[in-house]
């Protein structure tokens, strides 16, 4: 059984740093200054803090997950880095418990893999996106490996494009990050 300290670890890493450094993943993934933003499933922060700090005062940003150590854990890390700007939120399964169509730009970092109802999750998404809005994904690539989830667990970039086409979204880029993860950026289109 992991512990709540061994997933911060693994959640905060040198490794993860050197693999996904935050702020230029987000450069890549295209978040600008200028956008209502939700990390949908934060964990711990890794995304939420630099993107709170690229984002111009006056937007808002949620900081999304269900486990409510996770929200404390990111709570806590915002306010060692002096940010006050995020709203926390502990989701529901079949709620995010933030308005509809208030957002330009979500999240999902290595989180769409553990969803069970991926349909419902997509729907949840749309809902929360302003139309044009983007959801940028990050996920492991879908190969043995080491690290992350074991390959059972992983989702194809394949059907990765199927659910979110399914559900609306029309793809707008594929970013190489490195052999480990891959990202997606889509575009809510009405």
């Amino acid at each position: 059984m992991t512990t709540y300290k061994s997933n911060i670890q693994k959640l905060d890493s040198p490794w993860r740093r050197i693999a996904l450094p935050p702020k230029e993943t987000l450069q890549r993934l295209g978040l600008t200054d200028d956008v209502d933003f939700a990390d949908i499933g934060c964990g711990i922060g890794y995304f939420t803090i630099p993107a709170a700090a690229m984002i111009q005062t006056g937007h808002k940003i949620y900081a999304i997950d269900p486990a409510a150590d996770m929200i404390a854990e990111a709570h806590k890390r915002a306010v060692d880095a002096g940010i006050d700007r995020i709203q926390f939120v502990q989701s529901e399964p079949q709620d995010f418990k933030i308005p509809l169509e208030s957002i330009d730009f979500a999240l999902l970092a290595n989180v769409f893999h553990e969803i069970s109802e991926k349909e419902l999750f997509v729907r949840q998404i749309w809902e929360i996106l302003r139309p044009g809005g983007k959801l940028a994904l990050i996920e492991w690539n879908n190969q043995i490996m080491d690290m992350g989830p074991p390959e059972n667990h992983r989702i194809s970039e394949e059907d990765t494009d199927r659910y979110m086409l399914d559900g609306g979204f029309e793809r707008a880029s594929t970013l190489d990050l490195g052999e480990m993860f891959f990202g997606k950026v889509y575009i809510k289109q009405c």
